[in-house]
């Protein structure tokens, strides 16, 4: 602020600015000479010095704009924030700012408080604990030491538990998993509302922020029983959270979000990296990767060597992996994905999925109040309750600027401050987590879902409401009837936040299981009880605590009274005394069991995780759904004799044969089955044969080599499940 020479400039203690003194009644040179007061007249009332300005009576200040209410903003000194004041407020706490805090929180307490009492730890998370463990212990990345298999869906997820287990040792791995599932949980809900406030204040919105999306998403009971688990959900919130933000940071800053001056949007570095790390905590959140990083680079990119830096910023992790990835497993997807056959389309049981995610919460409720919410603030609503109002006056939030400067810009103004957005980057930001969102379901579905309740779906609900985490809520420019709408329909969300928190979901038998209440246990008590029978979803936490025999499972020991904890310990034991033999069990609950002194215990079982993390390193588990075993992973799903495949419960669909299983570990023996016989041609067979040598073989640069080139090809491998037609298949040549 310039000074003018005809008045001494003063402080305002504790202020720390300059500022004019009170008026000395003498007008400026621009004004009519009749008005100038006579000389005696301005002897009289001139100041004989300085005077300064009590702090609670400032003094007029030149005005240089308006706010996005038409309010005038006085004139601050370089660099203070939009909206600066030279009144000093008393020193303390800003009530306003806590009340703010206040209401954001209240998602974050319920998501950690209900996160906390429904913490667990599912089956399906041990597989990741013990690949942690062969990791630590110097066997790879790998379910079993000496093959390569990658059965943790999530890389980043995986690395990030070793991480932490070899610096809080101390801890047990589970443990370490539920927390910081939680803890990502909570901090990808609060960087949601921190970028959603960010965009609705570069759009001009004003006044309090109300958590609306991240209120649905807190309240419904399905993200509680997945904010732990063990799995990689929680930093997938984390995440979609951290993109959104730094997406946002394309946006010019917000004084209350960054500095408060700055004449173009920010390009941190880190923006790009995080975006681009998607792929790395999920395969199928590529997509999300793509569309965010497109955003990123059509929103303000000045050249083409930005728009190339930021490119090669978001993909070089992912490239990287990618290549190790395939060099060193020989696939160029996760084993998960090929046991689950991830590239097939079954979209039939993929819409059932999605109707027992969204029927029982009825979140087409909330989705209807949000849309009505931004119809209720939105101006042209306004011009239609106040016909005669001009939002387009120098000031109002849809152009503070004057009307040339936007016309010749292109851009819309961002908060008052000579910060420009073009609209077509307002719109981009907003909508990319949307499509994305809608991507993600939309894949979901494709493939058939899952087998767990709203597991893979809360990605994509996530996603829908990151714009809208947090909203400004229109007081001051509103009128009376808009005011009442927003504020009915805040009420209308939080009566479904409370159905949502009490008494929906999905009710399998009648006991609302998604609320955790117990189902009656007795024969067939866990079908009955736990799934819908006709999709085959569950409700997994339940399944799992009546598995295990307590609530809250999250320990090794807490599993102790279960089938899979006291056959990995007795095999554990048997590993230690030296023993050598077949262990072998199916959906019959028929065990074989082969004594081979060439090898060590080898056993071979669906439910791979408590069982394998109990048994220990030096046991080898074979897993016949595939999961964690190449052979296993490629094995045929089933047709009809028209030639379709026979899909079952998602996950669940694939049963490596038992013959394979024994040709695979045990020497050949006169007296065997024919199908064993015709099972050991196929394993040394072709493509099949290929397989085996691309996982089993020591890893070399000559074997890294030709598995990065041999990967595309191996991942499409499929072993038909009886033998004769693998002969005919893959040993014909």
């Amino acid at each position: 602020m310039t000074t003018p020479a005809n008045r001494p400039a003063v402080t305002i203690r504790g202020a720390g600015v300059l500022a004019p003194p009170p008026s000395d009644n003498r007008p400026s040179d621009n004004r009519p000479s009749d008005n100038r007061p006579s000389d005696k007249e301005s002897e009289l009332t001139a100041p004989t010095e300085p005077v300064t300005p009590l702090l609670d009576d400032p003094p007029a200040e030149p005005v240089t704009d308006e706010d996005d209410d038409g309010e005038p903003i006085p004139e601050g000194p370089a660099g203070a924030p939009h909206g600066w004041s030279s009144r000093v407020r008393p020193a303390g706490l800003d009530p306003a700012a806590l009340g703010q805090a206040g209401i954001l929180g209240v998602p974050l307490v319920i998501a950690a408080v209900q996160g906390w009492a429904r913490r667990w730890s599912t089956e399906d998370a041990f597989i990741t604990f013990r690949v942690v463990d062969q990791f630590l212990s110097g066997n790879g990345p790998n379910f079993n030491a000496g093959e390569r298999a990658e059965a943790a869906t999530s890389p980043l997820w995986m690395y990030l538990l070793s991480a932490l287990k070899a610096i809080l040792g101390f801890i047990p791995l589970p443990w370490i998993a539920v927390v910081v599932g939680l803890l990502l949980t909570l901090t990808g809900i609060a960087l949601a509302m921190a970028a959603a406030a960010r965009l609705d204040r570069a759009r001009g919105r004003r006044g309090w922020l109300v958590p609306v999306g991240a209120m649905v998403f807190a309240c419904v009971p399905a993200v509680w029983d997945f904010t732990t688990s063990g799995l990689e959900t929680g930093l997938v919130f984390a995440w979609l959270g951290a993109a959104f933000l730094a997406l946002t940071t394309r946006l010019a800053g917000d004084p209350q979000l960054g500095p408060a001056s700055r004449p173009t949007p920010t390009r941190p570095w880190w923006a790009p990296v995080v975006i681009g790390l998607g792929p790395l905590i999920r395969p199928d959140l590529g997509v999300a990767t793509v569309v965010f990083l497109g955003a990123y680079l059509l929103c303000s990119q000045r050249s083409w060597r930005q728009l190339a830096e930021s490119t090669g910023l978001a993909l070089a992790m992912p490239v990287i992996y990618q290549v190790f990835r395939m060099g060193y497993y020989g696939a160029t997807v996760p084993n998960t994905a090929i046991a689950k056959e991830a590239g097939l389309t079954q979209w039939g049981r993929g819409l059932d999925y999605l109707v027992d995610f969204a029927g029982p919460y009825l979140l087409v409720l909330p989705a209807v109040l949000i849309v009505l919410i931004y119809l209720a603030r939105s101006r042209w609503i306004t011009s239609l309750i106040q016909p005669g109002r001009d939002d387009n006056k120098r000031g109002s939030r849809s152009d503070p600027l004057p009307a040339s400067s936007s016309a010749s810009t292109g851009r819309t103004p961002g908060n008052g401050r000579g910060e420009v957005h073009r609209p077509l980057d307002l719109v981009t930001i907003a909508m990319a987590p949307v499509v994305s969102g809608a991507l993600l379901a939309l894949f979901v579905v494709k493939v058939g879902g899952d087998f767990m309740h709203a597991r893979l779906l809360l990605p994509a609900f996530f996603c829908l409401l990151l714009p809208v985490a947090s909203v400004a809520v229109e007081t001051r420019r509103a009128s009376a009837a808009q005011i009442a709408a927003q504020v009915i329909l805040l009420v209308a969300i939080g009566a479904w936040c409370f159905a949502s928190f009490t008494n929906l979901g999905p009710d399998y038998d009648g006991s609302h299981l998604a609320r955790g209440v117990p189902p009656p246990v007795g024969p067939g008590g866990y079908q009955q009880a736990l799934f819908d029978t006709n999709t085959g979803i569950s409700d997994e936490r339940s399944f799992w605590e009546i598995f295990a025999g307590r609530k809250n499972p999250v320990s090794l020991e807490d599993y102790q009274a279960s089938a899979a904890f006291t056959d990995g310990d007795l095999h554990r034991q048997r590993s230690a005394a030296g023993l050598h033999y077949l262990w072998t069990t199916r959906f019959d609950r028929q065990r074989t069991l082969v004594v081979d002194p060439q090898i060590g215990v080898v056993t071979s079982l669906g439910n791979i995780g408590v069982f394998g993390y109990n048994a220990g390193n030096d046991v080898w588990v074979e897993d016949w759904a595939g999961l964690s075993d190449p052979v296993g992973a490629r094995i045929e799903l089933v047709k009809t004799p028209e030639g379709d495949y026979v899909r079952g419960r998602p996950g669940h669909e694939k049963m490596l044969p038992e013959y394979f299983t024994v040709a695979r570990w045990t020497q050949p023996n006169a007296n065997e089955d024919y199908d064993i016989t015709q099972a050991r041609m196929v394993l040394t067979c072709g493509d099949v044969a290929e397989v085996v040598a691309a996982t089993n073989d020591p890893m070399t640069p000559g074997r890294f080599l030709t598995n990065l080139v041999e990967a595309p090809r191996l991942s499409s491998v499929r072993i038909p499940i009886k033998p004769a037609e693998g002969i005919a298949k893959h040993c014909s040549a």
